[in-house]
């Protein structure tokens, strides 16, 4: 029975163009858009057209679509429900897989595709310089497939989803390098201008900031600029600024406040006639303030400005 299904599915996925699909890009800011895409085969006659119905299928049959389309060397597979509509998929990498030298991943040099019950769609038909190492991402709403592109100054993070069987890429792709794990959703920068004391240079230097998602949207936890007087109404600010006062006597403090509990003291002063820029990380926890730690480096309102969301007030108290 399951091989005449694939057998009928085969039909149809032969009538359509692996090449051919609807792309659609995630606009990420907090507007939530839906998709509803229709997936038609044309007969041979122009009056009659009939709709694909997605089937959910296992791996090994949606294996079986991809091959018949396609002969392109398969170098990894990705099958879940990146849609969550109880339909599953599969992402499917091709090429050839460069070996890297110690210390750095190994590199696709190929395509990405998407396969499911309604046929082959390609992807990204340049899919080169991405690391092998491909992670999936799960949400509340969908999945993402993530691969990461190496460059000198850090990553930079690609993302794609499914709706309704077919490809959409999230428009933070390529803007930043995107980290989930145990310490929640962040971008990080890359930078090289740090200086020791003595004036000499640290080289690279990496700092991250806050983002979240909901609903199909990426975001980055945006900062305004606090003036002091309301960054002392919180209980233990006023220790903080004394002690950074100690550390940094000569040095400029501005202030950022961010509406994800999280507060950033920007510090500038010279040293041998160099700007030295670094940073308190300051927790907020209701009506107190502590201190996390001194970075180097300067913090921005948002790295990543175009998906940052802002706080329109201060919570203090």
């Amino acid at each position: 029975m399951g091989r005449k299904i694939l057998s009928l599915i085969m039909g149809i996925v032969f009538a359509l163009s692996f090449s051919s699909c609807n792309y659609y890009e995630i606009d990420n800011r907090i507007q939530k858009q839906e998709y509803v895409i229709e997936m038609k085969a044309e007969r041979n006659t122009e009056e009659d057209s009939y709709e694909v119905e997605l089937i959910d299928l296992n791996e090994k049959d949606l294996l079986s679509i991809f091959k018949d389309k396609n002969d392109d060397n398969v170098i990894n597979r990705y099958y879940g429900d990146f849609d969550h509509d109880s339909k599953r998929e599969m992402f499917v990498t091709t090429g050839e897989v460069l070996e890297a030298s110690v210390g750095v991943e190994p590199t696709v040099y190929g395509k990405l595709w998407l396969v499911n019950s309604s046929g082959v769609c390609l992807v990204a038909e340049d899919f080169t310089g991405m690391s092998e190492l491909i992670d999936i991402w799960r949400f509340d709403d969908r999945d993402y497939l993530v691969a990461k592109k190496n460059y000198v100054t850090g990553n930079r993070t690609y993302l794609w989803s499914v709706s309704n069987g077919t490809p959409i890429k999230s428009s933070v792709s390529g803007i930043g390098d995107i980290r989930y794990d145990e310490e929640g959703l962040k971008v990080y920068d890359s930078f090289i201008g740090a200086y020791e004391e003595d004036g000499e240079n640290k080289g690279l230097v990496t700092k991250s900031y806050d983002m979240g998602y909901s609903g199909g949207s990426f975001f980055e936890f945006g900062g305004i600029s606090m003036p002091q007087s309301e960054f002392l109404k919180y209980d233990g600010a006023d220790e903080i600024l004394s002690m950074l006062s100690i550390d940094y006597p000569d040095a400029y403090f501005s202030i950022l406040y961010h509406s994800n509990d999280v507060i950033y003291i920007n510090i500038t002063n010279k040293v041998e006639n160099k700007t030295m820029n670094n940073a308190a990380i300051v927790s907020i926890e209701g009506d107190s303030v502590s201190l996390d730690t001194v970075n180097e480096g300067h913090y921005d309102s948002a790295l990543l400005k175009e998906i940052a969301i802002y706080p329109s007030r201060f919570d203090v108290k």
